[in-house]
């Protein structure tokens, strides 16, 4: 998009990445809604769906959008729509994983250990590969649970990225001051100023960085809303 000059809608693309990474940490499977073509995954839009007819829940009488939910017209026909791709798309997601759970049928082995497992494989078996039963690991209370971490994990990531990336570009002056942190923590040699990425561990004493964060956090807080 860059090389070709294309205008695009950051905050967009910050919603596919937090989508896409908060999938794979609780389920373990990538939607790749992060494309080149920014393609529409259906989940997604359900998910965006959703929000924003809790959104509008808010701004009418109880009554009126409670009348709408029983008769299944307006905003309220749009979040049961919503509701069953969500819950359709999850239930395929958990299916899969016990699927994938029983078929491995023993214990991680150690680079699997060191890798970690995904929140939902967690749920659904013990470290010896053993699947959970009871009330608390079936079907209803694993959609929930992966529901609730896909709505704070996306959302409120991709909220603060928008905010942030907005404040500096208006903000020239701070943009430098960042910057020139981060490149008296790294040493340039023969990357010059090509683009790098970062890893945590180097970024842990770039103090005005997380200042900016912090201030733009405070400014413009994700979920001030909800």
């Amino acid at each position: 998009m860059a090389k070709e000059g294309i205008v695009f809608d950051l905050q967009d693309v910050f919603q596919r990445f937090t989508f896409d990474t908060t999938c794979i940490l609780v389920t373990g499977f990538d939607p790749g809604s992060l494309s080149v073509d920014l393609n529409n995954i259906a989940f997604m839009k359900a998910m965006n769906d959703a929000g924003e007819v809790m959104v509008i829940r808010n701004l009418l009488p109880q009554c009126v959008w409670k009348l709408q939910k029983w008769l299944g017209i307006g905003p309220e026909k749009k979040l049961r729509d919503a509701r069953e791709v969500i819950d359709r798309v999850i239930g395929k997601y958990i299916s899969m994983k016990r699927d994938e759970l029983r078929a491995k049928g023993e214990k991680m082995n150690e680079k699997e250990e060191e890798e970690g497992v995904d929140l939902l494989a967690s749920y659904i078996a013990n470290d010896d590969g053993e699947i959970k039963t009871g009330l608390m690991f079936d079907d209803k209370f694993l959609r929930d649970t992966i529901l609730n971490f896909m709505i704070a994990g996306r959302d409120t990531t991709s909220s603060g990225l928008t905010w942030f990336i907005w404040l500096v570009v208006t903000h020239p002056e701070i943009e430098k001051k960042i910057r020139e942190e981060l490149k008296a923590i790294i040493s340039l040699g023969e990357e010059g100023e090509k683009q790098r990425l970062f890893k945590g561990g180097e970024l842990k004493n770039a103090i005005y960085l997380h200042a900016a964060l912090c201030e733009s956090l405070r400014l413009y807080p994700p979920f001030r809303f909800n």
